[in-house]
C-alpha cells in the first residue's frame, strides 16, 4: 500500500525478484504511472479503507503486506486490516522513530528509516579488515584473527578465554582444529570468530 518513491520502487525490486505484487494507490494519476512503468505490477486505485478492495486483494491469498506510506497511523490501521483478513506477516513504513516498539508491540515489523541508516553506520564502525564476512542479514559477522605473542590469551583454553561461545575453528600451521573446552591457545593461531555486532567490542577485548 502506498504507491509513492518508497512503495514503488520497492514494488518493483519484488516483481523483478519474481514475487507477484498488488500496489493500492489512492491518487489517480500515480496508480496510473506505476502502471505504465512496469505492466508486470497490479495496480488498484484506491483506498486499503475501501471495503471493496478486500476481494481483489486479500481473496487470493497474500504472503505479506507492505503500508509504505509517509502517514504512520495510516500505515498502522491498513496493517491491522490485512491482519484480520488473513495476512501472517505485516510490514510497515514508520516515519516517527518514537512509534516504533507500539507497532512492534502490535506484532507489525517497524522499518524506520532513520534507524536504519543509524544502525548501518554503527555496523561499518565495527567493520575492520578483519571481517571475512557479514551473516544473518547483516546481524553478526565472522572476523579472522592471529594470537599475538603478547596476547594474554595464550596458554588458556577455551573455556578460560571466554570464547566457546564464539569460536569456531582455529587453523594452526594449516591443521584445522575444532575448539573444544580444554582445546590450548598458542600464538600464531588463527581464529575465526563469529559474534552478532552488539558483542564485538566484547569479543575483541577478549581477544586482546
Amino acid at each position: 500500500m502506498g504507491g509513492g518513491r518508497v512503495g514503488s520502487r520497492l514494488a518493483t525490486i519484488l516483481q523483478k525478484e519474481g514475487n507477484k505484487v498488488i500496489v493500492i494507490e489512492k491518487d489517480k494519476e500515480r496508480a496510473e504511472e506505476i502502471a505504465n512503468l512496469n505492466s508486470e505490477i497490479t495496480v488498484i486505485n484506491s483506498d486499503i479503507f475501501d471495503k471493496s478492495v478486500y476481494k481483489d486483494v486479500f481473496e487470493g491469498g497474500v504472503d505479506i503486506f507492505i503500508a509504505a506510506t509517509s502517514d504512520d497511523q495510516t500505515n498502522m490501521l491498513a496493517c491491522e486490516i490485512a491482519k484480520r483478513r488473513g495476512v501472517q506477516k505485516t510490514i510497515a513504513r514508520v516515519v516517527d522513530p518514537d512509534l516504533y516498539e507500539i507497532f512492534l508491540e502490535l506484532d507489525i515489523t517497524p522499518v524506520n528509516e532513520t534507524l536504519a541508516i543509524i544502525e548501518n553506520i554503527k555496523r561499518h564502525i565495527h567493520i575492520t579488515e578483519h571481517v571475512v564476512t557479514q551473516i544473518g542479514g547483516d546481524r553478526a559477522v565472522i572476523i579472522r584473527e592471529i594470537v599475538k605473542e603478547d596476547s594474554k590469551i595464550i596458554g588458556k583454553n577455551i573455556k578460560e578465554a571466554k570464547l566457546m561461545k564464539y569460536l569456531v575453528c582455529i587453523d594452526r600451521n594449516g591443521e584445522i582444529i575444532y575448539p573444544e573446552e580444554k582445546s590450548i591457545i598458542e600464538a600464531g593461531d588463527i581464529l575465526y570468530i563469529i559474534s552478532t555486532y552488539e558483542d564485538l567490542d566484547y569479543v575483541k577485548e577478549l581477544l586482546r
